[in-house]
Order: C-alpha cells, then structure tokens, then sequence
C-alpha cells in the first residue's frame, strides 16, 4: 500500500485516477490547479479569497466524503464529493461578489 505522500504527488501529476486516490485518502481534498497557491504577499484580498476557498473546499469535500461513507455506496460518496465540491465553489463566488473584484486569473473565479 502506498503511503500518502506518494499518493498526493500521484494525485498532483494525474498518474492515478482522482477517485481512487481520494479514497485511499480519506477526508482530504485532492489538489489540483485550482487550489496551487498563488503569490499573495501582501495582498490582503487575495490571501482572504485564499483561505476561503481553501477552507470552503475543504468543508465540502469532507461534507461529501460523509454523506458517500452513510450511504456506504461508491456512487453516493462520488455524488457526495461533487455536491460538497460544488458547494465550496459557491461559497468562493459569494465571497467575491460580496467584496465586489478578484483581480485573480483562475479557473475557479467567475469574476475574471
């Protein structure tokens, strides 16, 4: 069995299906271009968006992982993961629209 570093480098680089990989992971989110940290220093906005989406991710994610582990089914917990992952979007959205502009080119932003 691999250990969790091999398994986060396996999820980062895509070698491994995100599923699988998940699963061996327990409540963690898997990364992907979406949550690579941008260079915020010094700018308060973007290490706030920062920290809410990652927090928000996080939250759904585990949100999901749950409702797939009460359901005890494999296609519950990947429709669990989606709508906790859906779920964090949002909340990165209303974050941005609550303070008004982004200014970050991602693909997680509606705002750009």
């Amino acid at each position: 069995m691999e250990n969790r570093a091999d398994c986060n480098r396996e999820c980062i680089n895509h070698d491994e299906d995100e599923s699988v990989c998940r699963k061996k992971r327990g409540c963690e989110p898997p990364r992907n271009k979406c949550q690579r940290k941008p260079d915020n220093r010094g700018d308060r906005f973007g290490e706030a968006l920062e920290e809410a989406y990652n927090e928000g991710y996080r939250d759904g994610y585990c949100d999901g992982v749950e409702d797939g582990r009460e359901k005890g089914q494999e296609e519950a917990y990947d429709e669990g993961y989606k709508d906790g992952y859906e779920k964090a979007k949002q909340e990165v959205i209303d974050y941005i629209k609550k303070n008004k502009s982004c200014g970050h080119k991602c693909c997680c932003c509606k705002c750009c």
